[in-house]
């Protein structure tokens, strides 16, 4: 066998032998890309998130009842007008009053 053939067999084996590596290193990063996906997906299974996802939930509920103050004292404020003007009539007293017996009355069949 010449010089220049034992160069070239021994430089295809080396290229053999150095893609044999990287591949196996290919197939190890893929493997540790796989296992560090799964921990990720483990990750949305912690409290912590569910606790932010309700933190999330609450503070909308609390941002859509600062947003209805607003028209509540607008009420209460019409209402403390009413009320300035003078004594409340008899007839809306009685009419209270009536609606309180019926409503008493709606509670005790309802608990039935």
């Amino acid at each position: 066998m010449s010089a220049h053939a034992i160069v070239w067999w021994a430089s295809l084996v080396a290229l053999i032998v150095v893609l044999g590596l990287a591949g196996a290193q290919a197939l190890r990063a893929l493997r540790e890309l796989k296992r560090a996906q799964a921990r990720v997906a483990g990750f949305g299974e912690l409290p912590v998130f569910a606790a932010l996802a309700r933190a999330e939930t609450n503070a909308q509920r609390l941002q859509g009842a600062v947003e209805a103050i607003a028209p509540l004292v607008a009420r209460a404020e019409a209402a403390v007008a009413v009320i300035r003007r003078g004594p409340v009539p008899p007839e809306l007293v009685t009419a209270a009053k009536r609606i309180g017996t019926e409503l008493a009355a709606l509670r005790a069949v309802a608990s039935r």
